[in-house]
């Protein structure tokens, strides 16, 4: 599925184990209690306003520059290669993120209500207007990242 047109596509239900979502666009994609426990190098994708109600994304990298690709210096949190997926307007409600790298992620508006985030990783995310009402947070890292209007009404810290 790597550099695939991928919009509105509905992965309900789906075992995506393993699955190379590399340079696609998952603008408005459907992944409903999918699974995707463990899928690795989402790099350079687009999740705009993409839903994971229910869906255990526990282990997933969004992050997409790990290993031997790692650049040797940051970069700056807004700017495009910096390797974060695009997950603007997403939907993680109720959903397991455990251990999740949101690291360098495009997140405004995400709604994270419910979800469970424990030990997840947002440093350097950008998380403005983000909503975690509810959610479970403890142990979550937001080093540098830019919380500017998110929710965190009765999240668990």
């Amino acid at each position: 599925m790597r550099d695939s047109n991928l919009r509105y596509a509905d992965f309900t239900d789906a075992n995506l184990k393993s699955a190379d979502l590399g340079h696609s666009d998952l603008s408005h994609a459907i992944f409903h209690r999918a699974f995707l426990r463990n899928v690795r190098w989402l790099d350079s994708s687009t999740f705009r306003n993409a839903s994971f109600r229910e869906t255990d994304i526990s282990w997933v990298s969004f992050h997409g520059m790990g290993g031997r690709n790692r650049p040797s210096k940051p970069k700056h949190l807004l700017d495009p290669s910096s390797g974060g997926a695009d997950l603007t307007d997403a939907i993680f409600e109720g959903a397991i993120c455990q251990h999740t790298i949101f690291s360098r992620c495009l997140l405004v508006r995400a709604n994270f209500r419910g979800a469970d985030c424990r030990e997840a990783n947002f440093n350097h995310a950008d998380l403005r207007n983000a909503d975690f009402t509810g959610a479970d947070l403890r142990d979550a890292e937001f080093e540098g990242a830019d919380t500017t209007g998110a929710i965190f009404t009765n999240a668990k810290r």
